[in-house]
């Protein structure tokens, strides 16, 4: 790989991705290896000797870059992770400050669910005009508010926590400290409790082909429905981008969910106005998208 380069990073509970990419998101010294093996003791010193060891590895003395998307909530100024229950110890560190320190480059972390709209903005080329709302379906909800080609991000820089809206009638208690949580009754830890009470015969990614149309997976078709719809009347969207683990699974019905989610919108005008769209199925989407943000930031801050 020649030209500029960032190494980008996706690290999520189970599996952290790192790679080099190039401007255009090509990839280079793909690498995988399961986050507990870093992030269990002391992870922000962990951290740094996994990204020394790649750089070393690819006889790198530094890049452009360093471009980390976390599953957490991350403050304003994109600096400090604020809520991160697969790493609860880096819970209110500015990490991107501590890696700063570290090494010689511009360092960018962000929401991994903000890593995955990148790639999926790179390759379907969504236009940047008006409101995009991007919902990635995975073990828990991630949700992004595209305002004319700008990431909202609310007063704190935890805007679009849409799988941490409290459902009525619901007291389960979430990883996050609340009750109740969207994501426990409409992403894929409510999937895993349906196959182990119902279907436990059955592999967790068989669950469409095979019970698709059961009773069970029909209320959570509809729960899902329902908070997506509720951001969507909120927010008016011009267009929908769909995604994530779930949304991929063999079998799951895009198309149906699409055709629950219209009649709960505003009005019929809206339902048949709002473009629906499916993200790419990227095998590395997450460290993809960690790159393509990382040179977005770079142009943005005129660095060279």
């Amino acid at each position: 790989m020649t030209g500029r380069q960032v190494l980008a990073m996706d690290i999520g509970g189970t599996h952290t991705r790192i790679a080099l990419s190039d401007e255009a998101g090509n990839l280079s010294g793909y690498r995988n290896i399961p986050t507990i093996s870093w992030a269990e003791t002391q992870p922000l010193t962990s951290l740094v000797r996994v990204i020394e060891s790649f750089l070393e590895d690819n006889a790198l003395k530094s890049v452009d870059a360093l471009s980390l998307g976390f599953p957490s909530a991350v403050d304003k100024a994109r600096r400090t992770l604020i809520s991160t229950p697969a790493i609860p110890a880096l819970d209110g560190i500015a990490i991107a400050d501590r890696l700063a320190e570290r090494f010689p480059c511009p360092v960018f972390i962000d929401r991994d669910v903000v890593m995955l709209f990148a790639h999926a903005e790179h390759v379907l080329r969504l236009p940047r005009e008006g409101v995009t709302l991007a919902f990635f379906i995975g073990t828990g909800i991630g949700n992004v508010i595209c305002l004319n080609g700008e990431i909202f991000n609310g007063a704190n820089g935890i805007a679009g926590e849409l799988g941490h809206i409290p459902l009525p009638g619901k007291n389960e208690p979430c990883g996050c400290g609340g009750r109740g949580c969207a994501e426990l009754y409409a992403a894929g830890r409510a999937l895993a409790a349906i196959r182990k009470r119902y279907f436990p015969q059955d592999k967790f990614e068989d669950l469409f082909v095979c019970h698709g149309n059961s009773e069970s997976l029909s209320v959570y078709k509809d729960t899902l429905a329902r908070v997506l719809a509720a951001e969507m009347v909120i927010l008016d969207p011009d267009r929908v981008l769909l995604g994530g683990g779930v949304l991929h699974m063999p079998g799951f019905p895009i198309d149906e969910l699409i055709d629950r989610i219209k009649p709960l919108l505003r009005s019929r005008d809206s339902a048949q106005r709002i473009q629906f769209l499916t993200a790419p199925d990227a095998q590395h989407a997450g460290v993809i998208g960690a790159g393509l943000y990382a040179f977005s930031k770079l142009k943005e801050d005129n660095i060279q």
